[in-house]
């Protein structure tokens, strides 16, 4: 199989976090919270290392050694100060972090230089806690001037150990934020990078960070769709009733998709305000389906209700 075709597939691969290079978080850019959440005082235990190339072009010459490439991410981890790492034997319980990594040479046409192209994927793992994976991936390019061919080898080289220390630099951001406190938190949100965006609405879900609902009250009005998904997703993840008329406010009766979104938030916060809206929207829509969401929703916040009360 060529080489071109596995380094898509390591790009296919990472869909979910897109092949790009990482982005640096934008510190000033933070809104204030009054009940900051401190940091977590435990760092991600990692325990074991693996860099594979599963792409090498003939046309690239020797491969880079990849133990050197093992002490180059066991480096950057350390100097992070956001993992820590322990005999890597696999004998203890903690994260794997696993790299593939491809180059492969597109040849130049007319008067286009050569291109040296490089994958990498970087998968890390928790075993029993799928919640605590990162992915991050980078897709590194440098053209080939004339002449330069003859050191294709020294080039390829280079550009797998930048390529992959974009990565693994994506990957410590990422655990930056997930570990970080409440300013840290917002600070991803208020950046340009939306995959440091998503682990903090992740983040704020999964540690119940409460002092991060106002800004995500002033995050329903983005028009982003994915902006505003992932805030209604924090939002019901705190269960924060603060989040019921904002919501109703943002449906729109002629937006179905719109509308189920809110219906079904605002059926799992709760509350006597999302009970009034679901009967509303029950009894009062013209839209079958959305009037039978509505009535689900209902009937799931009543059982909710029920056997809180037992």
């Amino acid at each position: 199989m060529r080489s071109s075709v596995l380094l898509a597939a390591l790009c296919l691969a990472g869909a979910l976090t897109g092949c790009k290079s990482r982005s640096r978080l934008v510190p000033d850019a933070v809104s204030r919270a009054a009940d900051a959440t401190p940091a977590l005082a435990t760092k991600l235990r990692v325990t074991r290392i693996e860099v594979t190339a599963r792409a090498w072009s003939d046309q690239a010459g020797a491969r880079p050694d990849d133990h050197a490439l093992v002490v180059q991410v066991r480096q950057s981890l350390l100097a992070s100060n956001a993992f820590e790492l322990a005999e890597l034997d696999g004998a203890e319980t903690g994260a794997r972090l696993r790299i593939d990594y491809g180059v492969d040479v597109v040849p130049g046409a007319g008067k286009d230089e050569a291109r040296l192209q490089a994958a990498v994927l970087v998968k890390l793992r928790v075993p029993d806690d799928d919640e605590a994976g990162l992915d991050a991936n980078v897709l590194g390019e440098r053209r080939l001037d004339t002449g330069e061919e003859s050191r294709m080898a020294e080039f390829a080289a280079l550009l797998v150990t930048r390529s992959i220390g974009e990565a693994v630099g994506g990957l410590i951001e990422k655990q930056r934020v997930r570990g970080g406190d409440l300013h840290t938190v917002l600070g991803a949100l208020a950046g340009n990078d939306p995959q440091l965006r998503v682990v903090a609405f992740a983040t704020i879900a999964e540690r119940k960070l409460g002092g991060a609902v106002p800004r995500l009250l002033e995050l329903l009005g983005e028009e982003d769709h994915r902006i505003r998904d992932g805030a209604i997703g924090a939002l019901v993840a705190l269960r924060a009733s603060q989040a019921i008329m904002p919501l109703t406010r943002l449906a729109k009766f002629e937006d179905l998709d719109t509308m189920r979104r809110v219906v079904d938030a605002i059926g799992s916060i709760g509350g006597d305000e999302a009970r009034a809206y679901l009967e509303f929207v029950a009894g009062g829509h013209d839209e079958m389906v959305i009037s039978s969401l509505a009535k689900d929703a209902l009937e799931r916040l009543n059982r909710r209700a029920s056997s809180l009360a037992r």
